[in-house]
């Protein structure tokens, strides 16, 4: 009977718990507290605890670390902004890609990737086998329009601009009047308004002239490009040379480095290279600067054949691949979708063996306590990453499948 655990309070008509039943209140009480308690120690640690980092904003230039790549014996020095290396590895690259814009800030073309920094040195010890598909060897006088693809921190276009103009500094030394040095204009894109930001920053730390670059906001897929005259409506940074920029069949030469972190994006990729390439010269060239990222399934189609004996592209010793490791798929299908785009692969150039006899791959930090592991590049870091340098030239529209 419940009368034996309550009384009735007659003045106020309420009921008045008696000691045991007060007991367990009390009881549960001590509980609640010491669970919620437990719980905010617990967020406390949480919140203390080192997470993954991921950029949910841009970072204004002005937070980027300043780095300087040497390389040595008085070639010439590269200096750029960028995120540390720790804040973002190529797996975190990989996931960016599949997640919805909104969700993360884009932080990839805040860092300077292997690639990049792999091409620059091949620029700056002007390897043999790189020499013939410049644009600084094109022999004529009109300028050499250049367009970099994703370009992120622009550290492929900017080795591009600062060893030409070293070259052309060291021919008025020299006084090679019998040798005709082509006049550059690179372009810079990116689908990412913050990464074009950072990318004219670094332009002016290197002391280029404004009027050699510009920046344009591009995406890529032929659903994004212009066939028109005036070249789309995107992103323009003022400079005169914008009004012609982005136009089909307008570039000399097509730049991209360590953009292909994800299946998807080859293809985009692919269409933009060759809708931009000129189609009518025989010196135009895409230079993809390789390293890969993700492996692909044996494909069913026969578009690539994996099982095949020949296992050599243009450039590479016979059995050079071995087709048990994932990298040689990766590249069989990068190579057979440029050739269904009209890109047909004249040179293959494996920068490990190229640059063996450059050692070191010297490089300093301007912040000693935030040192970037990219700058410290080494000939076993490039070998193990499997990173290569491919050279497509473009069939006319009319040869096309």
């Amino acid at each position: 009977m419940m009368k034996k655990q309550q009384s009735v309070d007659d003045e106020n008509g309420n009921l008045a718990v008696e000691s045991s039943l007060s007991v367990e209140m009390q009881h549960g009480h001590h509980t609640s507290t010491n669970q919620q308690q437990q719980q905010q120690e617990e967020e406390l640690a949480d919140a203390n605890c080192d997470e993954e980092y991921w950029p949910t904003m841009a970072h204004p230039t002005t937070q980027h670390e300043v780095h300087t790549i040497d390389f040595g014996n008085s070639v010439g020095v590269l200096k750029y902004k960028s995120i540390s290396s720790d804040a973002m590895t190529p797996l975190d690259m990989t996931y960016h890609s599949q997640q919805e814009l909104d969700e993360f800030h884009d932080g990839t073309g805040h860092l300077l990737w292997l690639a990049a920094v792999t091409l620059a040195h091949l620029l700056a010890y002007r390897v043999e086998s790189l020499q013939p598909y410049l644009p600084e060897f094109v022999e004529t006088s009109e300028t050499i329009n250049i367009c970099e693809l994703g370009c992120g921190t622009g550290g492929g276009g900017m080795a591009l601009i600062l060893f030409h103009c070293l070259r052309k500094q060291q021919q008025r030394q020299q006084r090679e009047q019998n040798t005709l040095i082509p006049k550059f204009h690179v372009v810079f894109t990116d689908n990412d308004a913050e990464s074009l930001e950072l990318c004219r920053s670094n332009c002016e730390l290197n002391g280029i002239d404004p009027q050699l670059y510009s920046q344009k906001l591009l995406w890529w897929g032929r659903e994004h490009l212009s066939y028109d005259d005036d070249g789309g409506d995107d992103y323009d940074d003022g400079n005169d040379h914008s009004s012609m920029l982005l136009r089909a069949n307008s570039f000399h030469t097509v730049l991209a480095t360590d953009v292909v972190y994800d299946l998807k994006l080859i293809r985009p990729l692919l269409e933009t290279a060759y809708h931009l390439l000129k189609k009518d010269d025989t010196t135009s060239y895409f230079i993809l600067s390789h390293v890969p990222r993700f492996c692909i399934p044996k494909p069913d189609d026969a578009e690539i054949d994996t099982t095949s004996d020949e296992t050599s592209l243009p450039g590479d010793g016979d059995n050079f691949f071995n087709d048990t490791r994932p990298f040689v798929a990766l590249e069989k299908y990068i190579v057979a979708q440029a050739a269904l785009m009209g890109l047909i692969l004249v040179e293959t150039i494996r920068p490990a063996k190229e640059l063996v006899n450059r050692i070191p791959l010297a490089s300093f930090d301007d912040n000693l306590e935030n040192s970037d592991v990219t700058q410290h590049l080494t000939i076993h870091a490039i070998e193990e990453a499997h990173a290569v340098v491919f050279i497509f030239s473009a069939l006319p529209s009319k040869e096309l499948v």
